[in-house]
């Protein structure tokens, strides 16, 4: 279970995300929800749990800001709502342990998973799966002591989805909505391609099973939090 009353706050200026957002999570007791259209407001703010950052006007002095907010705070990553970044801003969350990019469209649903599992400081960690650790937040596998696979963030994001539905089967249709958001030109090949290359990392073709209806996660039940 997370802390009671955690912190989550959302930088945006975009007035139909905001009320969206604010619509989903008004139900969710696991966590306070606060938005800022402006992200110099959050300066002063203490006991930030994590930081929700919408890129409509992302550059280098605001990645600058909130990675000194959140080594103030000790805060979780900060996740990055993304339509289409520069390249520079890019590559610098890409290369940062700091920051999990959600590429746009994305499901509400997907996303308040991701702000819980970032919220579980366990979860956001490490997560097993049988011997091997996954780190979501570090796009990373440790498939033994001399061995760590860099995970892109599709993969990440496939196994993150499967995990939260462990031992239990996901549709094809369920992956392509979560992962790709049903984007143009996105197929079902795409999705297979995609988990070739994840199954080859894990070193395990029996983790993630090809079912009739879909796909499922099989992990031990002391992997599973």
């Amino acid at each position: 279970m997370i802390k009671n009353a955690q912190t989550v706050f959302l930088i945006s200026s975009d007035r139909d995300l905001n009320d969206a957002l604010v619509d989903q999570f008004q139900l969710v007791d696991s966590f306070k929800f606060q938005i800022f259209n402006n992200l110099n407001d959050l300066k002063d703010f203490n006991n930030i749990d994590l930081i929700i950052f919408n890129d409509i006007n992302l550059d280098l002095t605001s990645l600058e800001i909130l990675s000194e907010i959140q080594s103030h705070n000790n805060a979780n990553s900060i996740l990055i709502l993304s339509n289409q970044l520069d390249s520079r801003i890019y590559g610098k969350l890409k290369n940062s342990d700091r920051f999990f990019i959600i590429e746009k469209p994305f499901n509400y649903e997907y996303l308040e998973r991701v702000i819980l599992q970032n919220l579980n400081s366990s979860v956001s960690e490490t997560i097993y799966l049988n011997e091997i650790q996954f780190h979501p937040n570090k796009k990373l596998l440790v498939v033994s002591e001399n061995n760590e696979v860099r995970l892109t963030e599709k993969e990440t994001d496939i196994l993150m989805f499967l995990y939260s539905f462990a031992n239990r089967i996901v549709s094809k249709k369920q992956l392509l909505n979560e992962v790709w958001g049903y984007k143009d030109g996105v197929t079902t090949h795409t999705l297979e391609t995609h988990l070739y290359y994840l199954r080859k990392k894990l070193g395990d073709d029996k983790i993630i099973s090809t079912e009739k209806d879909g796909y499922s996660l099989s992990i031990c039940s002391e992997g599973l939090i």
